[in-house]
């Protein structure tokens, strides 16, 4: 017997990557666990972003060494944190980040 699967519509890439850019700026640091610290008081994680003519990737980078990437065409990984290399990239911009702190206006609109 053959089975039969649904056929289900792909979702669009753009909606997958604004809702997972989306889930970053309503993160509550608390509910996952980042905490602030001596050296980081402020900033608990970052999006770094890139545009380009064909679409836009963003880089997102948390406080616990968590790092991934989001394409607008679909696209992207995650958990490359779990990796060395990332998740010291990540740090290290961490502590960047808290130096410009009060240099930056607040936003509430992304």
């Amino acid at each position: 017997m053959k089975k039969r699967f649904s056929k289900r519509p792909k979702p669009d890439p753009s909606e997958v990557f604004m809702g997972l850019r989306g889930r970053i700026f309503a993160l509550d640091p608390n509910e996952v666990g980042l905490q602030q610290s001596p050296e980081q008081p402020n900033v608990w994680g970052m999006l770094t972003e890139f545009g380009q003519p064909g679409g836009a990737a963003t880089i997102v980078s948390l406080a616990d060494g968590t790092t991934s990437m989001y394409t607008s065409s679909g696209g992207g990984v995650i958990g490359a944190g779990q990796h060395a290399g990332p998740a010291e990239a990540t740090k290290s911009l961490l502590k960047v980040g808290e130096g410009y702190v009060g240099k930056m206006e607040r936003t509430t609109e992304f």
